[in-house]
């Protein structure tokens, strides 16, 4: 967690796919965002200070970015993965998500032919 709030996921390799989240305690969190912004690299030299959280702008604009709107009504985990996207990513920059993140609150899904 390199920035109070903000949380950075390393899957170890760059692949290419989506992320299913579960959301555990989403309860009372009724339409606040959770974003996800995907990218291949951290910030390094010489473009930035190294801070632990990645380095977007060799994306040359691209968004690759899921957000998700928590519904907030209910003691059940809420679980998302987009169905109509997929990235090229290494890590995931998360904010907004309610609590701390765990490891089994986010699976990565590689997706290839």
């Amino acid at each position: 967690q390199p920035q109070n709030g903000t949380y950075v996921v390393d899957f170890g390799e760059n692949l290419s796919g989506r992320c299913k989240i579960s959301v555990k305690n989403a309860f009372s969190h009724t339409n606040e965002a959770i974003v996800m912004h995907f990218a291949e690299i951290l910030m390094h030299e010489p473009y930035g200070k190294v801070d632990g959280l990645p380095y977007f702008d060799n994306l040359r604009g691209a968004k690759a970015t899921d957000t998700y709107i928590m519904g907030g009504k209910s003691h059940d985990p809420e679980v998302y993965e987009p169905s109509f996207t997929y990235h090229g990513f290494r890590y995931v920059q998360i904010t907004g998500w309610p609590g701390e993140l765990g490891e089994d609150d986010i699976v990565m899904n590689h997706i290839y032919t």
